[in-house]
């Protein structure tokens, strides 16, 4: 490979890198970020389970979300297609030991699917919508 061509293909990944970074969600979506429930050594089928379930959520707002975005390490890793009120309240037998000891609010899980028409999003960067020192794992755009 010449120069020229290492140049471009550097390039390339330099301004796909950049294109990510301004990328802005346009539609309503509920970001989940996954990580003190999953991590990538852990199954797909996994991912699904932990980001459809068992949250505390703003129902209101939730309601309005059409999508939701499975995050880890403030990358996108999958996003689903949420159902039209499918949001059901999880009973106490249906939570772990550890969500059941901080279950001072009710806990609220979702049913959907993979959205294929937003495979896009999947590795795009949504630190900026986490402020530094955010506790709350759930964030609501346009919703």
């Amino acid at each position: 490979m010449g120069n020229r061509q290492r140049y471009l293909v550097y390039w390339g990944k330099i301004e796909k890198y950049f294109r990510m970074m301004r990328m802005k969600i346009n539609e309503k979506v509920i970001l989940i970020n996954v990580a003190r429930t999953w991590n990538p050594t852990r199954s797909v089928v996994e991912l699904d389970d932990k980001t459809m379930g068992n949250w505390v959520i703003n129902k209101e707002h939730a309601e309005k979300a059409c999508y939701a975005f499975a995050v880890f390490g403030s990358i996108i890793r999958q996003v689903y297609k949420i159902k039209p009120g499918s949001w059901k309240k999880v009973h106490l037998k249906d939570i772990t030991e550890l969500e059941r000891k901080a279950a001072t609010k009710d806990r609220w899980r979702f049913e959907g699917e993979i959205a294929d028409e937003l495979v896009h999003y999947v590795g795009i960067d949504v630190q900026q919508y986490y402020p530094r020192g955010a506790q709350n794992p759930i964030r609501y755009i346009n919703c």
